[in-house]
């Protein structure tokens, strides 16, 4: 389909002078913009609107001032984000680009866009000629102000925590997509009145093989956007408490009530994680009870458990009963704001036979996300990007390790690994193809 070269223009409020000026500097050189995203933003139809706006649009520019990218900017750009993503053609790309105002800040945009170059204007100043020709060529541009790294970018056979989120690479259209799931299935304003269940999903599923990056894709992709206040748009909720992810090992109940404790209680003398085990023990509805008390205007709770197949394997059966009826009794109140992101080993999905409450919930209030094992293009970006963040080249390595990791399932963490190693032999640059010989011995796939 062959673009216009309108422009969507995406501001706050509070950036609305910026944004009448770089409009009007974008239309007299000769490109028509997008701006009046107040006719988007007002009806139930909101996003089915921003959709069509965004299809025909030659480029996406996002202006970052004080409020950074948030809200009904954030909204805007995750759907420019799933069309940059998305297609496997780079032609076909939407280009985006973010322009940082004076009072704006590079390290307050969101993971995804960190790459993209983001351009500085002095709104006293002209915008430079160049950027006013990429926007026409609708060329993407990687970023020359990339915050770098010191020590090793790669992180080995451990998953990814959040706060390796800038290292992480190769999932990012699989992490929008996961990310539409949670919240409003269907029209939804988020400005408006609503109850919980009535409009959206509240559980999110990741399952896969072994191997294949599900915790790594919770942790440095959906949670660093779900804290932005990513899925504001999808819920009405733009501030979110991520309590302590958990695994459930033999005890989960027990474990539940330590997480509580943990990320509530800010007071360590205050805590009582065996007075709220013993509560939970007792009766159904503590969790959401407990939870309620907590809750305040536009804040919702995000549980994460990992490894959910523990608790069909490890957990004592007492345990997991508790566990099953509390965590089901919350998902289904509709004033307690809780949201659940859990990942599972796609061959052990038979033990929702054994949690009786959750396994009802299961087809109906469960989203599944299947996440496949990463493509080639994936596996390039993983190699590529942090290299470039650490400043080191890998060019002569990239083709051996590429090559042996073709179509190899659970090949991910074992390539990260592979990549670590040779970060700490110091032989990434020094020697090349040689180096690959330390690793290939051990037949790291």
């Amino acid at each position: 389909m062959p673009r216009s070269n309108q422009v969507f223009l995406s501001y706050s409020r509070s950036d609305y002078e910026a944004a009448l000026q770089l409009c009007s500097t974008l239309e007299h050189a000769g490109l028509k913009v997008f701006q009046d995203t107040k006719s988007i933003r007002s009806g139930d139809r909101w996003m089915n609107h921003l959709h069509d706006a965004l299809q025909n649009c030659s480029a996406f520019v996002v202006l970052v001032g004080r409020d950074g990218v948030r809200g009904w900017v954030l909204a805007e750009t995750q759907v420019a984000l799933i069309r940059h993503y998305s297609p496997q053609v780079d032609s076909q790309r939407l280009p985006i680009f973010p322009v940082i105002l004076p009072n704006g800040d590079i390290h307050d945009l969101p993971p995804f866009l960190s790459l993209l170059q983001a351009q500085r204007w002095q709104t006293s100043e002209p915008l430079p000629d160049n950027f006013i020709a990429a926007l026409k060529d609708g060329l993407e541009r990687l970023s020359n102000e990339v915050v770098s790294i010191e020590g090793c970018p790669y992180v080995g056979l451990s998953a990814f925590q959040r706060e390796q989120a800038n290292l992480f690479f190769g999932r990012r259209i699989e992490t929008l997509q996961a990310l539409t799931y949670l919240g409003a299935q269907e029209d939804f304003h988020p400005e408006k009145d609503f109850i919980l269940n009535t409009y959206y999903c509240r559980w999110l599923q990741i399952e896969g093989n072994s191997g294949v990056g599900k915790s790594s894709l919770v942790n440095a992709g959906l949670l660093p956007l779900i804290e932005k206040g990513v899925l504001w748009a999808r819920t009405g909720f733009k501030n979110w408490h991520v309590l302590r992810p958990m695994v459930p090992g033999e005890r989960p109940l027990l474990q539940l009530a330590e997480i509580l404790e943990l990320s509530l209680v800010s007071d360590a003398t205050k805590r009582d994680i065996s007075r709220l085990y013993q509560r939970l023990k007792e009766s159904d509805d503590v969790l959401a009870l407990h939870l309620r008390g907590f809750r305040q205007k536009g804040l919702a709770f995000l549980l994460v458990v990992d490894q959910f197949e523990e608790l069909f394997t490890f957990s004592q059966d007492d345990e997991k009963a508790n566990f099953d009826r509390q965590l089901a009794y919350a998902l289904c109140d509709n004033n307690c704001p809780l949201f659940l992101i859990s990942t599972i080993r796609i061959d052990f999905l038979g033990g929702f036979e054994g949690v009786t409450k959750l396994s009802d919930l299961y087809n109906k209030h469960c989203k599944r996300y299947f996440l496949k094992s990463i493509s080639q293009s994936g596996l390039n970006e993983i190699i590529e990007q942090p290299a470039r963040l650490a400043g080191i080249d890998v060019s002569e390595v990239k083709p051996a390790i590429l090559n042996d990791a073709q179509n190899e399932v659970g090949a991910l963490p074992l390539i990260e690994n592979a990549l670590h190693i040779l970060w700490e032999k110091s032989v990434c640059i020094s020697y090349g193809k040689k180096a690959m010989e330390i690793i290939l011995v051990g037949n790291y796939v």
